[in-house]
Parts: structure tokens; sequence; C-alpha cells
């Protein structure tokens, strides 16, 4: 059986290829268009999929689109409808109003196929889910999906077992985590959907003293769920302007683009922002896992993550971070961040210089003499050890108390 995935209409659009469940190829429209995140129709990704198995659209048994537009384009009409008056000003904007309803003839045109009933269409939370659990080498796990609005759930908390996924619980639309990011983002005078990676690293140079403030628009609920002040924000109903002037109001005016970042010392408000989201951010996040881990009980811990707002990888990597000697995480730890005054000179939308690098500034491995043998005395094994920990940098969050490797002697200390 030859599948088609297709991740289309939002950004980073992709395809990817199946032929009788084996995966052939994968591809992002990016690599072809140049723009980053490009979020249009990958077909040249799709065109590329289908040439290195030799295949042809007509050849296809099933194009699946990780979404159901039809019941995304009801989220956004019910928002707009509920956000009414302040929405009519908001009605003509967005080419997705005509699009939506013909998206599987419109997939159909793209690909040449035969018949449109080959296109069909997955729910988008469990596709995050899917893509978490079944790429994962365990047999059962507890699935964690954050998004900013797709469809209608923002949040997801599932099971999964060999017999598929099991949704437990849901945080609806306009509740997001994902969209509050967003949201502050473009306050910071940064591009929303994009930058977000940067006001984290932002958030490294700042502390967290606008928490009070932040925390009249995330208002914890029952079983670790959470809602947001709708009156500070606007995403539910604008795509442009994220937040109103309520939020303005509460932290102060917003950065202009383009405007020098305030991140030092008796000058730091723009981080200080970035750092107080990223502790309400982590909070919502810890606590929608706990309840997650309460509902899942597993042998071991396992718990995949997906969606928008676990690449970031914040919650865990912070984590991890505590437990090892090696910083994991150079722009979330203030031992290796990255400067924000590079941050300044950008302008929303421009590509980053450090898009090709998962991780800002941190040192690539150096390669292996020429003529060195693969083996090594336990000696220099130890000494080379002791340097890089030594040249390590010392996090700037707390480690945790780690057990000591020596033995106690019987009777030591009596």
């Amino acid at each position: 059986m030859r599948i088609l995935g297709v991740s289309a209409f939002h950004r980073d659009a992709a395809a990817a290829l199946l032929v009788d469940g084996r995966p052939v190829a994968a591809l992002r429209e990016a690599a072809f268009s140049g723009r980053l995140h490009d979020g249009s129709f990958p077909i040249r990704a799709a065109r590329a999929c289908l040439a290195q198995a030799g295949l042809e659209g007509r050849d296809l048994d099933r194009v699946a689109l990780d979404q159901r537009p039809l019941r995304e384009l009801g989220r956004i009409v019910a928002a707009w409808l509920a956000a009414l008056p302040r929405s009519w000003r908001t009605l003509g904007r967005g080419e997705w109003l005509g699009a939506r309803p013909w998206t599987r003839g419109r997939i159909a045109r793209e690909l040449e196929l035969d018949d449109p009933t080959r296109v069909v269409f997955t729910s988008h939370p469990l596709a995050h889910a899917a893509s978490a659990f079944i790429t994962s080498p365990f047999e059962e796990a507890a699935v964690l999906v954050l998004d900013d609005a797709g469809e209608r759930a923002t949040a997801t908390l599932a099971r999964g077992t060999p017999a598929g996924l099991e949704v437990l619980g849901q945080v609806r639309f306009p509740h997001s985590l994902g969209l509050l990011q967003s949201a502050i983002t473009q306050y910071l005078g940064l591009a929303p959907g994009a930058d977000e990676p940067l006001v984290e690293s932002l958030a490294a140079r700042g502390t967290p003293r606008f928490m009070d403030e932040l925390a009249r628009l995330v208002r914890p609920g029952r079983a670790g769920s959470f809602t947001l002040d709708e009156s500070y924000l606007r995403f539910g109903f604008d795509g442009e302007r994220l937040f109103s002037p309520r939020l303005e109001e509460l932290l102060g005016p917003a950065r202009g683009a383009g405007t020098p970042l305030r991140y030092v010392d008796g000058h730091s408000r723009d981080a200080d922002v970035a750092a107080s989201l990223q502790q309400v951010l982590e909070e919502r996040a810890l606590a929608l896992a706990e309840e997650l881990h309460r509902r899942v009980r597993t042998r071991r811990r396992r718990e995949p993550r997906s969606g928008r707002l676990p690449r970031r990888a914040a919650p865990q990597a912070r984590r991890r971070c505590r437990q090892t000697s090696r910083c994991l995480t150079p722009t979330l730890c203030a031992a290796r961040p990255r400067s924000p005054s590079s941050v300044a000179s950008e302008s929303p939308g421009h590509p980053r210089s450090w898009v090709g690098s998962p991780w800002p500034g941190w040192p690539s491995a150096s390669p292996r003499a020429p003529g060195a043998g693969a083996r090594s005395s336990a000696g220099a094994r130890r000494r080379r050890s002791a340097r890089g920990r030594s040249a390590a940098p010392r996090c700037s969050v707390r480690s945790a108390p780690t057990r000591s490797r020596t033995r106690s002697r019987p009777g030591a200390g009596q």
C-alpha cells in the first residue's frame, strides 16, 4: 500500500511517503522554495518523494492530510462570532475563508489523482501524538501534545498502546499556551510563529519579575488544565494583531520592530517579560505532565511529547540539565546564551543566522586525528573525561544532588 502523508497550509509544510508500511522519503517544502517555515502546499516535496520511489500521483492508494479543514474552519468562524463586535473589522482578512471547503479537490488536482476520495483527513492532535508515539521505542506510553490551535484542541493528553491511541483529555481553543507564547513574541517586537526560540534565548538574560502580571492572563484550573483571560488577547479572531491594548496597559508599551532590545542590567524589561513567560509556560506544561502521569500508570516513565510547544524542549531540557554535568540547552541556560545583540538587529520575518544549527554557538566535536586508534587506555579516558568536566560551562539552573560514587566503609561516621 502506498500512502503519501502531507502537512500543509501551516508552517513547515512537508510530505512523507510510505510503501507497505516502510518510510521511503520525507522532505520539507522549504528545501525547494527557500522560504523559511514555508506553509504552502508541498507539491515539490511530494513530487520529489514520489520520484525517489519511481511513482506518480495516480499510483497512490491514499493521501493523508494532517488536519480536518472543515473542523478548523468551524473553529475559526465560531471564534469570530463569539468575539463580535470586536471582530467585525477582521472579517475580510485571510484567504482561508474560501479555500478550506475545497481542500480535497485541490490536493487531488495538485497530485493528479484519478479519484479524489483517496484523499483522507486525520485529526491534527492525533497526528502529533502518533508522530511521537509510533516513532518511539515504547509499546505503552503517556503522550502529551501541546500545540497552538490545531482544529479545536490546544493540549491533548493521550495513552498509547499496541491497539492505538486513546485521548484522555483536551484543552480547547482559545486557551492555548502556544498562542500565548506567540502573542508575547509579537509584543516583544518579534515575528510570531517564527521567533519564539529567540524569546527563550532572551529569557536566559532576565528575571521573572512580571509573574504576577502574567498570572492574570493564565489561570490554573482543575486537573492540570488552565484558562486564558481573552480580554488581553486577540488571536481568537485576529491573526495579525495577537494582543489587545489591555496587555500594554498591564506590561507597558510594546517594543517596536527593529528597536533595541532591553536585556542588560538596569534596562532588562524585555528580558524580564520573556523570563516570566518562560516560567509560566513551564509551570503549566509540567502541571499537564503530572496530570497525565497520574492518569497513565506505566511500569516506567515514558512520556513522548509532540506539538509546537514541546519542540522548544524547555521543560524536558531543564530537567535534563539538572541531571548532567554538561549543559544540553545553551539556548535556555545562561551558561551559553545567544547574544541578544544579534536578536535586536533582526527584523521580524527575516531568516536567522543559526537556522541550520539546533544549538547556536555550541562547539562541534573535533575530528579524530588521522591514524588514531579506536581504543585508548583507561588512564587516557579518565584524563579526557576530567578535562571535559572542567571545561564544561556551569549551568545557571540549580543542579540536583547526586549520589557519591564512593562506597562508605562499614561503621564509618559512627
